[in-house]
């Protein structure tokens, strides 16, 4: 062969070469914020990493999942096509970052997903240095924001029109969350998206109720109102405690009775204040249950006084599609999926009485229960399951990649 013709012959296998691996969507890789054994915390994430890792081989890409340590590997993790590592996302050292660029040259990776991680960063600067195309945030971070105003907000707005430094892909896992990040951190509507918060809808099982009900040593008459999460004030135990004094004493309800699932740091201190309130035969403290989703149907009402979610909590959607009537204060991050009094009742964040008006008002009126608890299940079944959002991500990830 001439060298004339050798080198137009190697051109040409060099652009075909690169015309095939310009044709295949390239391999992500997912970043875990925890240990592997994190599952309790994680099965949404983990959910979401499966589905990822489906599209991706779909077409001709790998998923990779780094953890910062690796314990015991999650089963739905094992069972997909992910291929997991122990390295750390953000290294603390030279060698850690050399580390993370010979990983992410080695496994030619071009798209990584981000969790709850910050919109801008230098860090973002290096991955891009090292061959990242796309770096995607899905935030599921609660609570409220000050919106910034004068030389603040001008700051957050120009730096976050800066590629090199910011995730070409901001999803807020509620449009509460979307907004946040247009408001708050000034990120522009064409990088911002919503993946609405979904869950696999319950069962109902009639048994459940007379079963739970002699568990808990409450008549068939009674009204259960039921609460779940971590025992701290963050989660607004200390106000439904309070509500439910006033309730059982104040005004004289001896029908009503409340139950809370779950442990926490507050916990002892919780029952120590029902003991003094005289409340404590009517407000049981159950701890950590693994049967929440059955417990639930033994219920009437749900109450979810958390300080700050992400506006489609998960608990909340079980509630509803447990078809129970479900009360949420009146903050914006965490009543997003009620409609007041359709399919939930709102109430004012920082008032007793507002909250035990609607309450008593309910349980008088058992036509109201009825309709708003159907309403509320609809709602979930149309809006709010975990195929949805699963759709919905593929869906952006389809469009973008």
């Amino acid at each position: 062969m001439r060298p004339s013709n050798f080198w137009n012959y190697a051109a040409e296998k060099v652009l075909i070469s690169k015309m095939e691996l310009d044709w295949t969507m390239g391999n992500i890789l997912l970043v875990a914020n925890w240990e592997s054994d994190v599952g309790y915390a994680w099965w949404l994430m983990e959910t979401y990493w499966v589905e990822i890792s489906n599209f991706i081989e779909k077409n001709e890409g790998k998923a990779h999942l780094i953890y910062p340590k690796i314990t015991k590997i999650p089963e739905s993790i094992k069972n997909s096509g992910i291929i997991t590592h122990e390295l750390p996302f953000i290294p603390k050292n030279r060698l850690g970052r050399k580390k993370l660029r010979n990983f992410i040259i080695e496994k030619r990776i071009k798209y990584v997903y981000l969790s709850d991680h910050v919109s801008m960063s230098i860090h973002y600067l290096l991955l891009r240095r090292w061959g990242i195309k796309k770096i995607i945030i899905h935030d599921h971070t609660p609570g409220e924001r000050k919106l910034p105003v004068g030389f603040v907000r001008f700051i957050k707005y120009v730096s976050h029109r800066i590629p090199l430094i910011t995730a070409d892909i901001n999803i807020g896992a509620t449009r509460y969350l979307t907004e946040r990040n247009r408001n708050v951190n000034c990120i522009p509507a064409n990088k911002t998206y919503t993946v609405p918060n979904g869950i696999v809808p319950i069962d109902l099982e009639a048994s459940y109720r007379d079963k739970y009900r002699k568990e808990f040593n409450v008549s068939e008459s009674s009204i259960i109102c039921v609460s779940t999460g971590r025992a701290t004030s963050y989660k607004g135990l200390d106000f439904l405690i309070d509500a439910a004094f006033h309730i059982i004493n104040k005004r004289e309800d001896k029908n009503v009775t409340f139950i809370h699932c779950g442990d926490g740091p507050q916990l002892d201190e919780f029952k120590t204040k029902t003991k003094e309130l005289k409340i404590s035969k009517q407000f049981l403290f159950l701890g950590r249950r693994n049967d929440v989703r059955n417990l639930l149907q033994a219920c009437d009402i749900a109450i979810h006084p958390s300080k700050g979610e992400v506006g489609y909590c998960l608990s909340i959607l079980e509630y509803m599609s447990a078809a129970l009537v479900t009360f949420v204060p009146n903050r914006s991050s965490v009543c997003q999926s009620i409609r007041d009094g359709h399919t939930g009742f709102i109430y004012d964040a920082e008032s007793i009485d507002s909250f035990s008006d609607k309450l008593e008002k309910l349980v008088g009126d058992k036509d109201l229960m009825s309709t708003v608890a159907e309403n509320a299940r609809r709602e979930v079944l149309k809006n709010y399951t975990l195929q949805n959002s699963k759709t919905a991500l593929i869906d952006i990830l389809d469009n973008i990649l």
